[in-house]
């Protein structure tokens, strides 16, 4: 059986199967400026990729529309993860210069080996995923044969939703974390200093944009509050750029299997001056992905906030 698709190829539209795809491409869904397709590296099965038609645009590139085009397509995957009975998630991206952006998303189910998956996954993002052969990833385009067509659908109402979920108890409503911790405060979206950061290089660059209102996940989050912390998002990386920090990892963890700690919406950003090409490196960053970063002496988080308090008002206002 073949599955119509479209991809962008030679600047020009072209239709093809997808068991002879250009480029080894097996699109899900082409829209405006982004495509859906399952990806040719996955960081794990079932994995689905979202990236901008036009190649080698990084996500400082990216426009407020192809922002808002990425929200709706990943609240559709979820949404239609859901309806398969996966409400964990994993949504993945890594900012370099010169080199284009996309998202990942990455299922999880409910089941005592998903700790097996979080160790699968994070392997695959220090070290580098593993080509998927075709029959395998036709598979996974086959799951999706009949809803294919809810990605042109319009996106359902979210603010009765939204509304319901505007007070709770976990770490990030609670004022003590920001009076430790918040360097900005937006609109919605508030920017928060990892007390146990990621990073390895002496600045311990790992923020996290936490929505002001709660939220449990990014399913519940608003299309206003999503284009907020995609505008901090690329501010933050164009001014660390210019201070020498080449790549940004962008992550956002959805459930406990996927390895959310605090059920309310963040967006973890770990900004890196090398891409820890040296095998001591890659490691370091591994182990403290499993195992956990040490927590940041109070005095020393203390002056890290402060200083970055300074530092981002002008490039956040």
């Amino acid at each position: 059986m073949f599955y119509e698709a479209t991809a962008y190829y030679n600047h020009a539209w072209t239709s093809y199967n997808l068991e002879h795809p250009l480029n080894n491409q097996i699109l899900l869904h082409a829209g405006n400026e982004l495509l859906v397709e399952v990806p040719e590296k996955s960081l794990a099965s079932g994995s689905l990729q979202i990236q901008s038609i036009t190649e080698r645009l990084t996500i400082s590139e990216w426009t407020p529309t192809m922002h808002r085009e990425a929200f709706d397509l990943m609240q559709k995957i979820a949404s239609i993860w859901k309806q398969k009975g996966i409400t964990d998630y994993l949504i993945y991206g890594k900012e370099a210069a010169g080199k284009s952006f996309c998202f990942e998303m990455v299922p999880y189910e409910k089941s005592a080996f998903s700790i097996f998956r979080q160790l699968k996954v994070l392997f695959g993002i220090t070290f580098g995923a593993f080509a998927d052969s075709m029959e395998k990833r036709e598979a996974v385009a086959r799951e999706y044969e009949g809803v294919r067509d809810l990605f042109s659908e319009a996106l359902a109402d979210l603010s009765d939703r939204v509304d319901s979920l505007s007070s709770h108890d976990d770490a990030f409503c609670k004022e003590s974390t920001f009076a430790r911790q918040c360097v900005f405060e937006g609109r919605t979206i508030s920017v928060l200093q990892d007390y146990a950061p990621l990073a390895t290089e002496e600045e311990k660059l790992h923020l996290i944009l936490v929505t002001r209102q709660h939220r449990d996940s990014f399913s519940d989050i608003s299309e206003e509050e999503y284009l907020e912390s995609a505008g901090m998002m690329s501010k933050l990386i164009s001014h660390y750029r210019e201070k020498g920090f080449s790549t940004t990892y962008i992550f956002e963890k959805i459930g406990r299997p996927a390895g959310q700690s605090v059920p309310h919406r963040h967006l973890h950003l770990v900004f890196t001056k090398q891409e820890s090409e040296e095998l001591l490196g890659k490691l370091l960053v591994l182990k403290k992905m499993v195992l956990g970063a040490s927590k940041m002496p109070d005095e020393e988080l203390r002056r890290r906030v402060e200083s970055l308090r300074a530092e981002l008002l002008g490039v956040l206002q």
